[in-house]
């Protein structure tokens, strides 16, 4: 959890670890300067971004599994806190930012999806409905001679028929 430092003096900060936090291990940190850099509206300027990595690294480090934000000013900073807990989010906010400036992004087209598996196409399909809303040709490939081709076998994610 991280909080500001009044928050963990607190007897609510107290009673609801004593309720809720039973068998679990808990990690608190104090965060200070983070509602100051809310207030001043610096939410995404590079200091707040050191800042939460100063915070949250050694969290990460620890092996946290979750993160509760004791502070109704840290919502806002999730943006940056989501790029430092899971770095394959900041990559795809960079690759969005780079593509925008050089006129590639395409913000009103969706791109078409092809998906590949080793497996079985039609099951592959199925499981692919039930878990995104992702639709898109499933081809079968397969590893021949150092390479991978497709094996011809195929299948249609389109919305509940495969």
């Amino acid at each position: 959890m991280i909080a500001t430092e009044v928050t963990f003096q607190g007897a609510l900060f107290a009673s609801v670890i004593e309720r809720f936090a039973k068998g679990v291990a808990e990690l608190t940190r104090s965060c200070p300067g983070l509602v100051e850099q809310v207030e001043a509206g610096l939410v995404a300027a590079p200091t707040t971004r050191e800042m939460l990595r100063a915070y949250l690294t050694p969290m990460v480090e620890a092996g946290v599994d979750s993160l509760v934000l004791g502070c109704t000013h840290y919502p806002f900073l999730r943006p940056l806190m989501e790029e430092i807990l899971d770095p394959s989010l900041g990559v795809a906010r960079q690759t969005a930012r780079v593509l925008k400036k050089d006129g590639l992004l395409r913000e009103r087209e969706m791109g078409r999806y092809v998906f590949y598996t080793s497996g079985r196409p039609h099951h592959f399909a199925r499981m692919l409905e039930q878990l995104t809303a992702l639709r898109g040709p499933v081809l079968a490939v397969e590893w021949a001679g150092g390479a991978v081709r497709t094996a011809g076998d195929q299948a249609q994610v389109n919305g509940g028929r495969s």
